[in-house]
């Protein structure tokens, strides 16, 4: 009998944390339900987005649909982001060459989640 209740016991347990742990699932994308929900149902649409569309969206929805991108993406909106500035009359030549530096410091790896990064990549260059 004693046997029975620990094993009752162990699996109302185990039942329990597993039903726990399914609720607890980490967003992907946002902690904003509202937010993770849009980039999920609408991944698709944002496979290529631009750096000018998504300006368009809030600042949360544009973060969470930024963390849905894959690193090509996220660098091309990077690059593209740049240009512009080197192309603005807001810097001087010495400050445009510097940040055209930077942009060919970019690589798809520094943007992959999956890799690991040297938190120096920038440092005495």
């Amino acid at each position: 009998m004693n046997r029975i209740k620990i094993t009752l016991v162990a699996v109302v347990i185990a039942i329990t944390g597993f039903f726990l742990a399914c609720q607890k699932e980490k967003p992907k994308y946002s902690c904003d339900s509202k937010v993770e929900q849009f980039v999920t149902t609408n991944i698709e649409s944002f496979k290529n987005i631009s750096r000018d569309d998504l300006g368009r969206y809030t600042p949360d929805t544009m973060q969470g649909i930024y963390n849905s991108l894959t690193p090509e993406n996220k660098l091309n909106i990077w690059q593209s982001k740049i240009n512009i500035v080197i192309l603005s009359d807001e810097f001087s030549d010495e400050e445009k060459a510097y940040l055209t530096e930077v942009k060919d410091m970019l690589t798809r790896d520094l943007f992959d989640d999956n890799i690991k990064k040297d938190k120096e990549v920038f440092i005495d260059r």
